[in-house]
């Protein structure tokens, strides 16, 4: 719709690799996946935005000189038999940022933004009957505005998870979550504590289960996002504490069951 924009030309390299330990038979397993990819863009169409000083805002196209985005993923799986249990270590994180040109009130500006996210977990099996699983994760995001008088921000994310489940005595489950969430933007930490009871009947095809989340009734929303115009953290209440009583049914066959005729000797 506007004649004076020129096409976009976009630049890509993209990488992945993967290894799976060759031998299932040992008692090391260990997987692992790396794939990362990089665009520059020549003449991208960016925004240009006008603020009215009565407050009315217009939007319309222009070409800005260029743009660049970068993404890494990784990932680590290892684990070991030990007879009928095991032990795992995973390990997986994301590198990624961006500088995406656009005018604002006719002052060019290069939006840069920028996600750092680490993950670290252990996981134990003592065979069926217990599962115990730590993890610690970090995420970091930022956003930095070249134009004068547009602010920077930055907001980090800390989450130390604790996981059992323990399935005993038989056809009973009990398991419980606590999350300890440490963010930048909150003035204090905050707990969420979780657990669950189950029970498995009617040859394990009925399942009763009793929740209780939020023990500590410290829950709340918290979203982060990076865009062209920057980071932002939005903080909003969530579901309140609450006890849920479920029952369900897992049927094992379905359809018609067919029944085998007796042969008979004079049929031989």
């Amino acid at each position: 719709g506007y004649p004076d924009l020129q096409n976009k030309i976009n630049q890509n390299l993209n990488l992945n690799i993967s290894y799976n330990s060759p031998n299932p038979q040992s008692v090391y397993s260990i997987n692992g996946n790396i794939n990362g990819g990089y665009n520059k863009s020549l003449h991208p169409v960016a925004d240009s935005i006008i603020n009215d000083i009565s407050g009315k805002r217009t939007y319309y196209y222009v070409n800005a000189d260029k743009s660049n985005s970068m993404n890494f993923n990784y990932n680590l799986n290892i684990s070991r038999k030990l007879n009928k249990s095991s032990i795992q270590l995973m390990y997986n994180g994301q590198v990624s940022n961006g500088k995406l040109p656009s005018y604002v009130d006719g002052i060019y500006n290069i939006s840069e933004t920028g996600n750092f996210y680490n993950r670290l977990a252990f996981s134990f099996t003592l065979r069926s009957l217990l599962v115990l699983n730590i993890d610690q994760t970090f995420q970091r995001f930022n956003s930095k505005q070249t134009a004068t008088g547009l602010k920077s921000f930055s907001n980090n994310n800390k989450t130390t998870h604790f996981g059992v489940v323990l399935n005993y005595p038989n056809n009973f489950t009990w398991s419980s979550t606590l999350d300890r969430i440490d963010n930048s933007t909150l003035a204090k930490k905050t707990f969420l504590w979780n657990s669950f009871l189950t029970y498995r009947f009617m040859k394990q095809q009925g399942e009763l289960k009793f929740s209780a989340m939020d023990l500590l009734k410290q829950y709340q929303n918290i979203s982060n996002s990076a865009g062209p115009y920057g980071t932002t953290t939005r903080i909003t209440n969530g579901l309140q504490q609450y006890f849920l009583l479920t029952f369900s049914y897992y049927p094992r066959k379905f359809g018609k069951t067919e029944v085998k005729r007796q042969q008979r000797p004079d049929e031989n």
